[in-house]
């Protein structure tokens, strides 16, 4: 198939061989050595007995164009891709700072606009610095605004969790708090030269944004390695793409991510495209596994190890899109150390109904995600452990682990 697009190619393809340079090896060589100074000298230079002093010389020479050849020579090939990468724009990204949406409440409402200037610091807990990029006028009336900020520091050492960012780093006058209600997303540190020419050749063989593919592969590669996107075609319109995404460190997209997305990947689609880029939904997921385990180590550490094991299959990298199948999670809690047997597991989500209440229905069975867009996190596992006559239950969460 060619792309997304519908269309079949009849015909079959294999891999371009490379070129040999020489089809000799290093034995040959010396032996074609030997020969060539035995007719250039007319056969006065003769022996070529181990030990000999002509052939120590040589088996030198040799192992210094070996030296050459492996060290020196086998880069030219990767010499000549970044010259050329680099004459057709190549660059290496330096980074990018993370970006928030901070809340700046007041003491009181005032008769006038309170303005707080574009540059304002506020730092976090641990002293992670993020000024306001334009200037944050709160109206008459009013005591709270938001405004987007954007980390001193590139890199992912901005990228911090919900209301950790409350420090003002200058007082003002009746500023009662300030927070970041959502995460700060988007930092993402300076990539090394081997991914800038994995990203350059990759852009080359996209070109323009045309299948579903091409819309995640540019997604993820801007929002930077280990981000995840979904490409969906809408149900409304004709030309609609829907890309859903989460940033380099899982979490769903904010807004401000959103928007700097939809205007890069707008640039790139056809004209005709109508575009939405939305964050991805995680869906939590809680497994319970009963399973008979040895005394070779204690049931708690044992369960951490189970929900460990269960978090490499359970995770919201694109891998599982559909659902969470019973007999995968029944394989990953029996390979744990010291669980001898699983008795029965199931599996519930955690999604919030129309009262905001979690719906939670274990089940021994696979559970579908329900949309393509949704993606599973395991939030909880809850082991019954027996050793014996004994029963041992925890509650692993990902808190656990902190």
């Amino acid at each position: 198939m060619l792309g997304d697009t519908g269309l079949t190619d009849r015909y079959e393809y294999k891999l371009v061989p490379s070129p040999t340079l020489d089809p000799r090896n290093e034995e040959q060589i010396l032996r074609w050595m030997y020969g060539r100074v035995y007719e250039a000298s007319g056969g006065t230079l003769n022996d070529f007995s181990a030990g000999s002093p002509l052939v120590a010389f040589y088996e030198g020479f040799a192992l210094g164009l070996a030296e050459l050849r492996n060290e020196t020579i086998n880069l030219i090939p990767e010499a000549f891709m970044i010259a050329w990468l680099q004459m057709l724009g190549m660059r290496m990204r330096e980074g990018a700072a993370a970006e928030v949406m901070l809340e700046f409440r007041l003491a009181r409402t005032f008769d006038n606009p309170y303005v707080i200037e574009r540059g304002f610091v506020v730092t976090s807990e641990r002293g992670i610095p993020f000024e306001i990029l334009t200037d944050l006028i709160i109206p008459t009336g009013f005591t709270a605004r938001l405004v987007r900020a954007q980390c001193l520091q590139v890199g992912a050492v901005g990228n911090l969790p919900p209301n950790t960012i409350k420090n003002a780093y200058q007082p003002l006058p009746f500023l009662l708090s300030v927070n970041n209600p959502e995460a700060a997303q988007g930092g993402v540190n300076a990539e090394t030269l081997d991914e800038a020419k994995l990203r350059a050749l990759a852009s080359l063989r996209r070109r323009g944004l045309i299948s579903l593919s091409d819309y995640e592969e540019e997604t993820t590669e801007y929002l930077g390695k280990g981000a995840v996107a979904i490409a969906i075609k809408g149900a409304v319109r004709l030309n609609e793409i829907i890309v859903y995404a989460l940033d380099a460190t899982g979490n769903p997209i904010n807004l401000v991510q959103q928007n700097s997305i939809q205007r890069h990947l707008q640039d790139k689609s056809l004209i005709n495209i109508a575009l939405k880029v939305e964050p991805v939904v995680l869906v939590d997921v809680i497994v319970r596994v009963y399973a008979e385990i040895s005394n070779l180590e204690s049931p708690d550490k044992i369960a951490r190890n189970i929900f460990k094991n269960l978090a490499s299959y359970i995770k919201p990298d694109g891998s599982l899109r559909k659902e969470v199948r019973i007999k995968e999670v029944e394989f990953y809690a029996r390979k744990t150390d010291s669980v001898l047997s699983v008795l029965s597991a199931t599996i519930a989500l955690s999604e919030p109904e129309d009262d905001n209440q979690p719906s939670i229905d274990f089940a021994p069975r696979n559970v579908t995600l329900g949309a393509p867009y949704k993606l599973p996190k395991l939030m909880e596992v809850q082991a019954f452990l027996s050793v014996g006559r004994e029963t041992f239950s925890f509650s692993v969460t990902p808190e656990s682990f902190l």
